[in-house]
């Protein structure tokens, strides 16, 4: 089976009882939909012409009017011997971490994908919105895919989080790319994943990072979760705005909307530096809050 919108294809390999090859272009919506009705059982499908598609159950037969397969784009192929290993664990775990921060918005292309890099001693990603920017490096030892000591990507977060979510039960897969550069594609046992590249540059995320922290806060993450849930309530209604307030052994989290009411909730802290108010988008401390391991903070 295979499937592309351009941007993404998948193929995938089941078993079946083949009594003559073929191919058959239809309808996915509607077929999916189709399938998911039936319960568990054997399926024969067969060719009616060139463009029909017919499917007996116990219950009936079904058919689906098609295309001529002509006119299926090429799904990309790859050389193994050009592809590499990854642990799709330390892969899920970078891509939830900083696929948060992709942007939606696909009037900038480059800022829905995300940041690629690979070098000699491991790999890391970065993504970006314009308003938040998170970053994870993961440690790796002889990855090259190209000729080049380092090699990046601006890979769609999208074929990314799409990746992750096929792989869950695999310990690792491989991937390379195109003999045209323009691809990515990523191997499993049973199905192939290939994601178009995006092109643009990246932004420099490196002059956005500040070098030295001026003020240094540890605090428990549960229970500042808990305290930006509970301005949320009040945020919302005031264009999304909680603020922090940082003093001795302390942050006062608060949000006010003059149709609601207003909060205040103190969390222990640990803070190093000055004291400092600031203020933030509820919603980013959040999606943050959600991809880290509840032990850190």
């Amino acid at each position: 089976l295979a499937a592309t919108n351009l941007d993404i294809g998948i193929q995938y390999w089941l078993g079946a009882k083949v009594e003559k090859p073929g191919q058959l272009v239809v309808p996915a919506k509607e077929v999916s939909e189709f399938v998911s009705y039936l319960g568990a059982e054997k399926l024969t499908l067969a060719a009616e012409g060139k463009l029909k598609l017919k499917i007996t159950s116990r219950s009936g037969e079904t058919v689906f009017n098609g295309m001529d397969p002509a006119e299926f784009p090429q799904i990309p192929a790859v050389n193994q011997e050009k592809t590499v290993s990854l642990s799709t664990a330390e892969l899920s775990q970078a891509v939830n971490q900083v696929g948060f921060a992709a942007a939606s918005d696909d009037s900038r292309p480059v800022l829905t994908a995300i940041y690629w890099q690979f070098t000699s001693t491991g790999y890391q990603m970065v993504a970006t919105d314009g308003y938040r920017l998170s970053q994870k490096t993961v440690a790796v030892k002889g990855v090259k895919l190209t000729d080049k000591e380092e090699a990046v990507f601006l890979v769609p977060a999208r074929s990314l989080i799409e990746l992750v979510r096929l792989a869950a039960e695999e310990k690792e897969f491989r991937f390379g790319l195109t003999d045209d550069q323009n691809q990515v594609v990523f191997l499993l046992p049973s199905l192939q994943l290939n994601s178009r590249l995006i092109e643009g540059e990246f932004p420099d995320y490196q002059k956005i990072i500040p070098q030295q922290a001026k003020v240094k806060v540890m605090v428990d993450r549960e229970a500042f979760y808990r305290a930006v849930k509970i301005s949320s309530v009040f945020a919302r209604e005031s264009a999304n705005i909680v603020k922090l307030k940082l003093e001795k052994e302390k942050i006062i989290i608060s949000a006010n909307a003059p149709s609601v009411g207003e909060n205040k909730t103190e969390v222990e802290a640990k803070i190093e530096g000055q004291d400092l108010t600031i203020a933030f988008n509820y919603r980013f401390l959040l999606d943050f809050l959600n991809v880290i391991p509840e032990k850190e903070g």
